[in-house]
């Protein structure tokens, strides 16, 4: 290897095209892992900081209660 390699990019040589077509291209869960449907969400905290409401509930007549 003439390049010093950083740890972090892959190095793209023949060997390593033909190790992702075959993991990639004939593991259908693999192949399904990398599709729109599995990507990161964002989820919404039901506990916790950030998850505090400020709404009020509205009455079920209507009445504020305030006199």
């Amino acid at each position: 290897m003439s390049v010093k390699w950083d740890g972090k990019s892959r190095i793209s040589n023949d060997t390593y095209r033909e190790s992702w077509d075959r993991i990639f291209k004939t593991n259908p869960i693999a192949k399904e892992v990398r599709t729109p449907k599995y990507k990161p969400r964002v989820v919404k905290a039901k506990k916790g900081k950030g998850s505090f409401k400020r709404k009020r509930k509205e009455p079920e007549d209507g009445w504020s209660g305030i006199v």
